[in-house]
């Protein structure tokens, strides 16, 4: 049986950075603000994903991971935390880009695949859990 691990978050900031056009002079601020620019984006998320798997064998499992707040935030580490290097686009509305997320996991898992997110894990934890299951 042939089982396809999907980390969510990769996807979806993948998406955003191509929809946002990094690089242009699009402001990140405005990107995924209308309805409209929503659509398009879950669109643009469900046709790469439904491309890919044209490709595979039918049979097996899809498990759509997504991170939830991680444990990690929460140690101390030497020269400053857990990805604490990253900055955070403050023009962005964070919460409509996770709320699509949410939603998207949701239809997936309507449709029968499998939506995984635990509270404290990262979608790279799930996919170890996943893929240890699995074999």
């Amino acid at each position: 049986m042939i089982n396809i691990l999907i980390d969510g978050n990769y996807i979806f900031h993948k998406t955003f950075g191509v929809f946002a056009g990094y690089g242009t002079n699009v402001d990140p601020g405005k990107v995924l603000k209308s309805k409209s620019d929503q659509s398009m984006f879950i669109r643009k998320i469900a046709t790469d994903l439904c491309s890919s798997l044209k490709m595979l064998p039918i049979g097996g499992r899809l498990v759509f991971a997504s991170d939830s707040r991680s444990w990690r935030k929460d140690v101390e580490i030497e020269d400053g935390g857990y990805k604490s290097g990253r900055v955070k686009d403050e023009n962005v509305d964070w919460s409509i880009f996770f709320e699509l997320m949410q939603s998207f996991g949701t239809h997936l898992e309507k449709m029968g695949f499998i939506f995984s997110k635990v509270e404290g894990a990262e979608g790279d934890d799930l996919l170890l859990y996943w893929s240890e299951k699995f074999n």
